[in-house]
């Protein structure tokens, strides 16, 4: 395998986390109506520590640096508070729209994805990265 070659694979991998990151800030919307209907705080530090504390397990299981996957994580709940802020500001016929929207993502996403996410999560995050390095050490033909 060439660096063309590596390369094409990380665009590959690239155009799965982008499609995956517009998929999980489409929720944010659902998210800020579900809290604004309940009565919640927008900001939730006690869920924003478990998600680093996830990140932190999931680093020592892979290996990735958990710094890395920290910072973009912060962006992200940065980004997406400053959306559930400006959801207060949002009509109730766009929350609707939005809601109708999130319904049919919903349906497709029901019925494909758990079983991808299942056959993924079936292995252990150690089998899973020695599963990855693997992959591309074999087609670097190491």
């Amino acid at each position: 395998m060439d660096l063309k070659q590596v390369r094409e694979e990380i665009d590959k991998i690239d155009n799965a986390i982008r499609n995956l990151l517009v998929l999980r800030m489409s929720l944010i919307p659902i998210v800020t109506r579900i809290k604004l209907e309940n009565n919640l705080e927008l900001h939730q530090p006690g869920r924003e520590e478990a998600i680093y504390n996830s990140i932190r397990e999931f680093s020592k299981n892979t290996g990735i640096d958990s710094d890395l996957v920290i910072e973009i994580y912060r962006l992200m709940i940065k980004k997406a508070l400053e959306i559930e802020a400006g959801g207060i500001k949002a009509s109730v016929e766009v929350s609707d729209e939005i809601m109708e929207e999130y319904e049919k993502l919903n349906a497709i996403l029901e019925k494909e994805l758990p079983q991808t996410i299942n056959n993924i999560t079936s292995l252990s995050e150690d089998k899973l990265s020695e599963i990855a390095t693997g992959i591309y050490e074999r087609r670097l033909g190491k």
